[in-house]
């Protein structure tokens, strides 16, 4: 059986977009499967979002150029500079997962954030973005509405900053824990290594 390695992600994450592309090469060539986590890293956005400049301040455009740079060898396009909530996407992640269609789904909300600056904190958007994905939007609709969804999601935080996760992508392999989305040839020696353990 494949080795499971648990993937820790924020929607709203470039890095967490550019560590998904950067295991997908390696799915490739390494025999592994990914479960994939929430991992709410921005709790505090309002729905309506905030711009990275009130964010970050005059930071931002000097962060989003690094994040280009660092991820030009998977062609990361970041065209918002926003940030939005990502709560109710994550809850959408889990059902895509149910629902056998995680892949789409994944990388459809990090196109309709990163590169078309869609809030996707915005119930009716997301709705939307999860039926471009294959997803039927009364019942995505209906599991962002759940109680219990929402409880899972903070749950699932909490889960993780008890396991010493406070940024990601942050990945578990057996007792390794990998913080970041390395430079492909690091994350192939570091995941080769975990994997072999």
């Amino acid at each position: 059986m494949p080795a499971k390695i648990i993937a820790y992600s924020d929607n709203v994450c470039p890095f967490c977009c550019i560590g998904a592309r950067r295991l997908e090469k390696l799915q490739q060539e390494l025999d592994f499967t990914i479960e994939w986590l929430p991992f709410e890293l921005h709790p505090e956005i309002p729905e309506a979002g905030m711009g990275m400049d009130e964010y970050f301040g005059n930071r931002s455009t000097e962060l989003v150029n690094n994040v280009l740079d660092y991820g030009k060898d998977v062609g990361i396009v970041i065209n918002t500079r926003s940030l939005y909530n990502s709560r109710n996407s994550l809850k959408v992640n889990e059902l895509a997962k149910q629902e056998g269609l995680f892949g789409q789904f994944h990388r459809a909300i990090f196109k309709a954030y990163l590169e078309d600056d869609k809030n996707i904190g915005d119930t009716d958007i997301l709705l939307t973005i999860a039926e471009t994905a294959g997803l039927d939007r009364a019942k995505a609709r209906a599991f962002i509405n759940d109680p219990e969804a929402d409880l899972w999601v903070t749950k699932m935080r909490h889960e993780a900053l008890r396991l010493g996760i406070t940024s990601v992508p942050s990945f578990i392999i057996g007792n390794n824990l990998i913080k970041g989305a390395y430079p492909l040839e690091a994350m192939r020696q570091l995941f080769t290594q975990a994997l072999a353990n």
